[in-house]
């Protein structure tokens, strides 16, 4: 339980930091997030003579009448906060595997996100295709609120429900203590994964390990 408080209060400090992140650079995020977008709406056919952000939404200007398009971005600032706010606030993480987990994570939020953009420009812009395909759209809402959650639970180990000690009857050789991943050679992956201290090789979790195989300990040499 109070690994669990701990989890959400560093998650609470965390959003609310890349809250105010978010709002310092929003305005140059949505330019660059508009650049990105026209590169596929594009090569469907859709040429926008011009880009503006306006508020909290990327306006696509078009030469023909009827055929600009304004798209609201709200999913974006919501999911990479959530995603990102979720990332730091797991400690039993290498910096080395975090930085990877979180740069695949945005990586692919990114690509949520124009998808999703392209698929408003092309649907729903003033003189775009009609028809059934358009409700397909609607589809992405409920998918971006869940999507950077989903993310993290796919690229974080989550450790912050177990105990700190796994009882001797579940326990295998193979299986990491700490994030439950199967690795072979345990203590290496411990101090690469987990580091040396508390939250590694030092930690509960770790010395019950080690006790319960009669495996090297975390204090000798390999």
């Amino acid at each position: 339980m109070r690994k669990l408080f701990l989890f959400l209060l560093k998650f609470f400090v965390f959003s609310v930091a890349f809250f105010f992140l978010w709002i310092a650079i929003e305005e140059y995020a949505l330019s660059a997030l508009a650049k990105i977008v026209l590169v596929p709406i594009t090569l469907f056919g859709y040429k926008p003579t011009g880009i503006e952000v306006v508020g909290k939404a990327i306006r696509f200007i078009s030469a023909i009448p009827g055929r600009t398009c304004k798209c609201d971005v709200e999913l974006a600032p919501i999911g990479f906060i959530v995603f990102l706010s979720l990332a730091f606030s797991i400690s039993p993480l290498a910096k080395s595997a975090r930085l990877k987990a979180t740069g695949l994570g945005l990586l692919l939020l990114l690509c949520f996100h124009v998808l999703y953009l392209s698929l408003r420009v092309l649907l729903f812009a003033p003189g775009g295709f009609r028809g059934a395909d358009a409700y397909l759209v609607r589809f992405f809402v409920p998918a971006g609120i869940l999507f950077p959650v989903v993310l993290w639970v796919l690229l974080f180990p989550t450790s912050f429900l177990r105990f700190a000690k796994m009882p001797k009857s579940t326990l295998t050789a193979d299986t990491c203590p700490i994030c439950g991943g199967r690795k072979e050679d345990m203590l290496a992956h411990i101090r690469d994964a987990h580091g040396k201290g508390k939250k590694g090789l030092k930690s509960s979790a770790a010395k019950h390990y080690f006790e319960l195989l009669k495996n090297q300990g975390p204090g000798k040499k390999r």
